[in-house]
Parts: structure tokens; sequence; C-alpha cells
């Protein structure tokens, strides 16, 4: 056992987490779910998801047997809604092939969403192989011990961290160890403020010794995000608002929503954009108010405006149906349409 993955798993057993819901199984199948669920999620949040999912898809054949509507209602409000279609489709081709999970990482990493990371953490959870991690909070315990820092080339600085990631990585107790950086890197290791004194590197640690652990791994080059517009109408009709499925592709693939279309719109133009407006008989728009909502790669500066639908059994065309707005929360919606919903105002 190497000084440093030595270092990491005894200080796991002594003081990394041990009570979180997925380390209580070597189930491939939760061990997968709640990886999946971590990759862009903090574990405080993930846990209730976790939860309700495995409440309800106690197993990958419920899982692929399961509508996608079902599935993304219960991935409502986790954001990055590609994870739960990917987690569909690798269901179905788990359970195509027995329900059985491939036992390695180099295999599991060909799987719909499992990343070279994820199909570690899972071999190394389950079956003890020795593979590496590096998700974001192993990147920068790395980082920071090793000295590693962010340059111009991310792709750059990401390969080094690989490279120290399959060098250091443990050989035995290989679960205890990854499950330690991860710890490691959430609970002492923190993006601000680390916690140097309380850390089982201390004293070797390269970015401690610069005096100024918090400037490593440094800050991603990004450019500037875009901003685009777009407007949303809310179709009321006695309680209820009319949400549209959006398409298998693009933002919020697949969640259901209100209507929209790109670009800024005035009322009179919003009138003609919006055919549900004519299809129910719906008065003329107000504006209902703005939001924005952030994207990984742009921001989206929603405008929403509101129509009331006039009585009777009018349908507006396309794919949609009626919800109460007391339920909207509780549809798999993305999180700006749930938090219109919620906010306390006369409808």
């Amino acid at each position: 056992m190497g000084e440093f993955s030595g270092k990491v798993i005894r200080w796991q057993k002594q003081s990394g987490r041990h009570g979180l819901p997925w380390q209580q199984t070597r189930d491939p199948y939760r061990r997968w779910i709640a990886e999946i669920m971590l990759q862009q999620t903090q574990v405080s949040a993930a846990i209730p998801y976790y939860e309700r999912f495995m409440k309800r898809f106690p197993s990958v054949q419920s899982l692929a047997a399961a509508p996608e509507d079902d599935v993304m209602r219960l991935w409502a409000g986790l954001g990055y809604y590609a994870r739960a279609r990917n987690l569909i489709a690798c269901a179905r081709l788990i359970a195509a092939r027995g329900g059985e999970f491939p036992k390695s990482a180099s295999e599991l990493s060909g799987l719909p969403g499992i990343g070279r990371s994820t199909a570690a953490a899972i071999a190394a959870g389950c079956w003890e192989e020795p593979a590496a991690i590096l998700d974001g909070n192993a990147k920068r315990v790395f980082s920071r011990f090793f000295g590693v820092k962010r340059g111009e080339s991310e792709s750059a600085f990401t390969k080094r961290l690989w490279e120290i990631a399959e060098r250091e990585k443990a050989l035995n107790s290989c679960s205890v160890y990854a499950q330690g950086l991860m710890d490691l890197g959430a609970t002492v290791c923190v993006r601000s403020k680390p916690r140097c004194g309380e850390c089982p590197l201390s004293g070797e640690c390269k970015a401690e010794a610069s005096g100024a652990p918090g400037e490593y791994p440094g800050k991603k080059i990004r450019p500037p995000k875009p901003v685009r517009d777009a407007a949303f109408l809310i179709l009321e009709r006695e309680g209820s608002w009319w949400l549209v499925k959006r398409p298998g592709k693009g933002i919020w693939a697949g969640l259901f929503c209100l209507p929209s279309v790109r670009g800024k719109l005035s009322e009179s133009d919003a009138e003609a954009r919006f055919p549900e407006l004519r299809e129910t008989g719906a008065g003329h728009p107000v504006l209902f108010g703005r939001m924005e909502h952030e994207f990984t790669h742009f921001t989206l500066r929603m405008t929403i405006w509101k129509a009331v639908a006039g009585p009777g059994p009018d349908q507006p065309p396309g794919t949609g149906k009626w919800v109460p707005v007391g339920d909207v929360g509780e549809e798999a919606v993305p999180s700006p349409v749930s938090r219109l919903a919620s906010l306390p105002v006369p409808r």
C-alpha cells in the first residue's frame, strides 16, 4: 500500500462518512444510481432523491420497465436531465442481459452515462477493483497535495491528475480508499477555507506549504456565458396550467414545461406566436414576470406571460396536459416552472 493511499484509508476508517445509504450495500444497481446522482449534486441534496428512487424503482428491472415520464418526475429538481435519460437507456441494456452488471470498470465505462471515474467508483465499491477515480473532490485533493495547478489547458491539467490517480490508486481496501478521497475533498479539503489542520495529509501537502491552499486547483478558464432569451406562457383554466412535453433533445428534454418560444416578445407578438391562445379562446396575455435560469454553458433569460383560457373542452395542439397548479411541482417539470407554480400570488 502506498503512503498516500494508506493515509487516506486510515483517515476514512476513523473520520470519514459511514452512514450514507448507498454505503450499506455492494449491490451495483444501488451504487450506480447513487454515483449518477452524485455526478452533479451534493450528498445532502442527493440523499432524499436516492431514497425516493429506491422506493419506486428497487431493481434495475423495475427501472427498465418504467415509463420515461415516471422516471423524469422523480428526477425533477436534480437538474442535468441527460443523466436520467441515460439511466433509462442503461437500465434497459442491463435488463436485456438478465439484470447482471459488468464487473469491471472498463466494461462499465462503455454503458450510457457511465464515465471513467463513475465506473471506477462502482467497481471499487462493489468488487474492490483497484481502479482510479477522479471526481471533483478527488481532483481537489490530488491538485493540492501534489501541487498541480490549472493552466491555460484544462485537458493538460486533467491528464496530469489522471496520471496521479492511476499511480496512487490503492491495491487493497479499494472501496475505503475511493470513499476516503471523496469524503476528504467534501468535508476537509473543501473549495474555500480548507481545514488543513484536520487533514491526514497535512505537513506534506504542497498547496498547504504554499501558504495559499485555497488557490489550488485554480479557477477554470471559461469564456463569458452567452445569454439566450425565451418567452413562456402560463395558460390557466379553472386552476390548472397547460403543460407541454418538450422534445427528446435540447434543454429540459422530455420534461413537461410551459409553452415557450425563442426570443423576446411584445404583447402583440405573444398573441401571434402562441397558438394555444387562439385554440382555447384565451384573453389577452399579460406580463407575469421575468426570471433567469443558469445552465452550464449559457444563461436563459425568461419572460413569462399569462393568459386565462376560455371555458370548454378545447385542447391546445401538441402533446400536453392540464395540471392543477398545486400539483405542478409533483410533475416532471424544470425547476423554474416548479418555482413559478409555488409563488404565493393570486392566480
